[in-house]
């Protein structure tokens, strides 16, 4: 094999790889997209079991119990 010869294999070992590399950066700009969707939903989550942490952390008032039953029961008007 002349040198020529190891040239053009130098040459196209070259371009296959620039090939398989732009071809991993258009999978990581994907994944990249992806991790970034999931990370908003993870966010909202999250938010939303502080939210609801928070509300239970919250004193009861007294009789509430007894108007959630009553409107569960009238099929939600109040008969007095």
């Amino acid at each position: 094999m002349g040198i020529a010869d190891r040239f053009f294999e130098a040459i196209k070992e070259v371009v296959t790889l620039s090939q398989q590399v732009q071809g991993l950066s258009e999978e990581v700009k994907a994944l990249n997209q992806e991790t970034r969707s999931l990370d908003r939903r993870v966010v909202r989550l999250e938010t939303m079991a502080e939210i609801v942490e928070r509300i239970r952390q919250l004193p009861r008032l007294e009789g509430d119990g007894v108007k959630s039953s009553n409107m569960h029961s009238t099929g939600g008007a109040n008969h007095a």
